[in-house]
């Protein structure tokens, strides 16, 4: 049972990997792009439009995967 425990804190720490697949990059600002992000693993999908987006789908996950 303590064995569990530890490889189960184990993988609370390993990274978190993602798809980006950006659908529209016109090179006018952060504003201009759009896609979408995959979480690797449970394939959870995410739109964005914009670099802002983007990170703060990033962020947000990473805070969930801790």
């Amino acid at each position: 049972m303590h064995n569990m425990k530890r490889n189960k804190d184990k993988n609370q720490k390993l990274p978190m990997s993602f798809i980006v697949r950006i659908y529209r990059f016109t090179g006018e600002g952060t504003d201009g792009m759009a896609g979408v992000v995959e979480a690797v693993g449970d394939g959870e999908e995410r739109g964005f439009t914009g670099i802002e987006e983007l990170w703060e789908i990033l962020v947000s996950a990473g805070k969930r995967g801790r």
